[in-house]
C-alpha cells in the first residue's frame, strides 16, 4: 500500500506526509503476533515521527507554499492518520 500511495501522489519518505508515520507503523509492527501489542508499537511509533517531523518543513502539499511557517507544527495528516490508529483500535 505504502509503495502505491507513494507511486500515485508523488510524495517521498521524508517530505512531512501521511506516508511517513505509515512508514513507522509497518516496521514497528513487524514480529508482533497480538493486536495489543502491535497497537502499542503502532502508537509509539506514531507519536515518534510526529515528534521527528514537527521540526522540519513540510515539502509536498498545500503547506509546502509555507515550508518554513511549517516548522514546529504537526502536518495535517499525520495528525489524522493518528486519530485513525486510535479509532479503528
Amino acid at each position: 500500500m505504502l509503495d502505491a500511495l507513494i507511486a500515485r501522489g508523488g510524495a517521498a519518505l521524508g517530505d512531512k506526509t501521511v506516508l511517513d508515520p505509515l512508514a513507522a507503523v509497518q516496521t514497528a509492527i513487524t514480529g508482533h503476533a497480538d493486536r495489543a501489542s502491535q497497537y502499542r508499537a503502532a502508537v509509539e511509533a506514531v507519536d515518534a515521527t510526529l515528534a521527528t517531523y514537527r521540526g522540519k518543513p513540510n515539502r509536498i502539499g498545500r503547506a509546502r507554499m509555507f515550508a518554513e511557517r511549517s516548522i514546529g507544527l504537526d502536518d495535517p495528516g499525520m495528525v489524522a492518520f493518528r486519530c485513525l490508529l486510535h479509532a479503528i483500535a
